[in-house]
């Protein structure tokens, strides 16, 4: 019987990315926590050597990786993070919540060096004055320009 109580792995890192946050990461501080997995389950693993960080709680329903960067907060039930090469790919019910943004897909990369986060597959983001559905949505965080690709739609609120 899988134990309700969550199971924490917290990783501070200091790291050269950013995700869903204003200008470049380098030196940011980011915690990871792997939750919902019996306490004899292992849900990650971390290299020390290449800095890459992978999680995979598929086999326990309900269970989640959070990782959470200054007011970025990055949910997903697989994750691979490679805390040197500032990259991140994120699968199977990805959520993003920064903000009163919160943007959810099939799956995410961030791209450190462009500073851009990638969502595909069914995506969704959440704004203050608006929603989109769609395909792909990339978003530029330096610029905070946002391109949709494919068939998408909008709903714009007052």
């Amino acid at each position: 019987m899988k134990t309700s109580r969550s199971v924490f792995f917290v990783i501070v890192l200091v790291m050269a990315m950013a995700l869903i946050g204003s200008g470049s990461g380098l030196g940011r501080d980011g915690t990871m926590q792997i939750e919902g997995i019996p306490d004899d389950a292992s849900g990650g693993r971390y290299d020390t050597q290449t800095g890459v960080f992978y999680g995979d709680v598929t086999a326990y329903e309900d269970a989640l990786i959070r990782v959470f960067m200054n007011d970025t907060e990055i949910i997903a039930v697989v994750l691979e993070w490679h805390t040197k090469e500032d990259y991140m790919k994120a699968t199977q019910g990805v959520t993003v919540f920064q903000n009163e943004t919160v943007i959810r897909s099939d799956a995410m990369e961030y791209f450190g060096e462009q500073d851009e986060a990638d969502f595909r597959g069914t995506v969704r983001v959440e704004l203050d004055d608006a929603t989109f559905n769609g395909e792909r949505f990339v978003l530029n965080l330096e610029t905070e320009e946002m391109q949709f690709f494919g068939s998408f739609s909008g709903e714009f609120r007052e």
